[in-house]
């Protein structure tokens, strides 16, 4: 999969960064001398603070800058399916479901720019040394998104944000989070076949019969347990071929988490579901790197000749391996002789080629528009979780809570820094949505681990940090980019990715961000995936928002008095356009400047403006509020 434009064209070197010249001057001085303070870096969005951030530690410590640089910050889609136990009863939802159960009361709490929910009869699916059980959940978390992408790989799919960490095995066998935007074709991530002793279930769908049966029947909970577990137990069904075909994705689903927790192996192929009986399954394998670094390094520690064993592996393209062989070898293994970092490593792949986990192998990712809620559950103490059309190992990717930023904080700091340099960064984006008392919790994490790290924290509005944490940090304000800058890099990537950026594109393009780099690269790549040719009428399209003079036109004819016809403007802006309330305010409030009324009559129509804006935000009806917008502006044009 080729990688968002954003990441794909993001600066490597300090150098690099177009704009804040000032900046990157102070950054290099740091790089030379291998010492620094925590900074704080404050500036609107799109302005290269996360990127002046990964710059420096890729100078800092070259090669090695992922090993000694930690960034908190993401989540799945509302319509990824989840199992979860909901006071003791067993249910396949969705994060949508859940929020609807969960996201309407009170007690919502928010931090940064998502929203918080304790949740306290909630449990998932997790793993705990290599089993699969169930963990109660702490929070649900969720915030809005532009883009997402979708991962498809053998027998499922699932869609996240590219911050959203999985779950992967390391070359030791031990578990380790990677960022779904890291993520490549032919990757493995980490599935499960387990047989859970837990008996009430509750799906979201009826159950059908296969092979050509087309009528309903409704079965109790218990008659679909054993209906699975006797395709289980059935060792030649000639007549099935093995799939179970439905016409219900949520159906599809429901059997596919059903089969996978009462031992049986299952899939989503071309809307079938396959359960699989068979000798030879999918979730018998494991990635063959791991094991075969091993056995390498203790070949002369083991009885048989392995590498017979393992030949397709060595000398083939095969990639994976089955749990039999690797036990096979295991069992063979002379362990009194092995030091005890092999012991270690020995037992971590002994335990995983004994467990219910296994691995699926990436077929495509793809970067897909979605603008909505994602979601986050939040275990206590594990911070894993299985979710996905087939189950998935996803780690907890919203990491900005204190209680989350202390655990990961101590766990990176407990080993030593890997370059010239004599500390580690750790990255914090967004800590001005952190409440005080979150912040003077920081503030306690950033004195005890000052040895060995160095925090980084990024911010909108350096108001909002707290005295205490900006007197321990060297504060860099990141200035907004210029339109020169932001034409300058958007003819660039044109260029290399073969696009025609017409002039008027380019304007719109530049319109629409406000100045915000990461955002005008997005339109651009969005604008792309439609036409080769970008114009202002594209841009305007994919970006769903209307054209300056469309607004100022709509604007005028309020002022004029022409309130039917304003309004029938306002709603093609918001049904044809598919513009939000907040954007069409936004772009009123842009235009303001360009009329020609007087400047009190302009003071008055920003004051109705934020006054529109704040009703919206507050949960205000957005058609109405517009309309009402309008009429008051039609009656501050009479009085012109």
């Amino acid at each position: 999969m080729e990688k968002p434009w954003v990441e794909k064209y993001r600066p490597k070197r300090l150098d690099e960064i177009v704009g804040q010249e000032e900046i990157v001057k102070r950054l290099k001085k740091y790089v030379e001398k291998r010492s620094m303070p925590h900074l704080l870096f404050s500036g609107p969005p799109g302005v290269g603070k996360t990127t002046a951030a990964l710059c420096l530690a890729r100078e800092l410590y070259g090669e090695n800058w992922r090993e000694n640089f930690l960034e908190l910050n993401a989540s799945v889609a509302k319509d990824t399916p989840i199992l979860v136990k909901i006071n003791g009863v067993i249910k396949r939802t969705t994060f949508e479901e859940l929020d609807k159960l969960y996201f309407n009361s009170e007690n919502i709490e928010k931090l940064f720019d998502g929203e918080y929910v304790e949740t306290k009869n909630l449990e998932v699916l997790t793993v705990e040394n290599n089993k699969v059980v169930w963990k109660p959940v702490k929070y649900l978390i969720r915030h809005k998104v532009n883009k997402i992408l979708e991962v498809r790989f053998e027998g499922g799919k699932i869609k996240l944000t590219g911050n959203h960490s999985v779950m992967v095995f390391n070359e030791n066998g031990e578990l380790t989070t990677k960022h779904a935007k890291d993520l490549k074709v032919g990757d493995c991530i980490i599935s499960f076949v387990s047989s859970l002793k837990d008996k009430r279930y509750e799906l979201t769908s009826m159950l059908y019969a296969a092979k050509g049966f087309k009528n309903k029947i409704r079965y109790p909970n218990i008659i679909k347990l054993v209906y699975l577990k006797g395709l289980a137990d059935v060792n030649s069904c000639e007549n099935w071929d093995g799939v179970v075909r439905l016409s219900s994705k949520d159906l599809s689903v429901d059997i596919v988490w059903l089969s996978r927790i009462l031992g049986i192996e299952s899939s989503i192929f071309k809307g079938e579901v396959r359960l699989m009986w068979k000798k030879h399954k999918n979730s018998d394998l494991l990635p063959a790197k791991m094991f075969i670094k091993f056995f390498e390094k203790i070949s002369d520690k083991i009885k048989i000749n392995w590498r017979c064993i393992l030949r397709h592996q060595l000398y083939g393209n095969k990639n994976m391996v089955s749990k039999n062989k690797v036990i096979a070898i295991l069992n063979n293994i002379k362990v009194d002789e092995l030091t005890e970092d092999e012991r270690k490593i020995y037992k971590n792949l002994r335990n995983i080629a004994l467990s219910d986990l296994h691995v699926v192998k990436i077929k495509e990712i793809k970067l897909l528009d979605y603008n909505d809620y994602v979601y986050d559950v939040s275990v206590p103490n594990n911070e894993m979780f299985f979710a996905g059309e087939v189950p998935i190992l996803l780690h907890n990717s919203d990491e900005r809570g204190i209680d989350v930023i202390r655990t990961k904080v101590k766990e990176f700091a407990r080993t030593k820094p890997i370059a010239d340099a004599p500390f580690k960064i750790v990255f914090l984006d967004e800590s001005d949505a952190l409440t005080a008392d979150a912040q003077n919790a920081l503030r306690r994490t950033m004195e005890k681990y000052s040895d060995v790290c160095r925090f980084i924290l990024s911010c909108n509005y350096p108001s909002k940090i707290i005295p205490p944490i900006q007197s321990r940090c060297a504060v860099f304000r990141f200035s907004p980019l210029k339109k020169e800058e932001i034409a300058k890099k958007l003819k660039e990537i044109a260029e290399k990715e073969g696009l025609k950026l017409e002039p008027s594109g380019l304007e719109a393009i530049i319109y629409v961000s406000e100045g915000d780099m990461r955002k005008a690269i997005n339109i651009l790549q969005t604008a792309a995936a439609l036409d080769n040719v970008i114009t202002d009428e594209l841009v305007y399209k994919v970006s769903s928002r209307a054209r300056p003079e469309e607004v100022k036109e709509m604007m005028n004819l309020a002022l004029e008095g022409n309130f039917e016809k304003a309004r029938d403007l306002l709603y093609k802006l918001m049904v044809e356009w598919g513009m939000s309330g907040e954007d069409i305010l936004n772009q009123m409030f842009r235009e303001i400047n360009n009329l020609n009324i007087p400047e009190k009559k302009k003071v008055e129509l920003a004051e109705a403006i934020g006054e529109t804006d704040f009703r919206i935000v507050e949960g205000a009806n957005e058609r109405i509020q517009l309309s009402a917008l309008l009429a008051k502006m039609a009656l501050l044009g009479k009085r012109l």
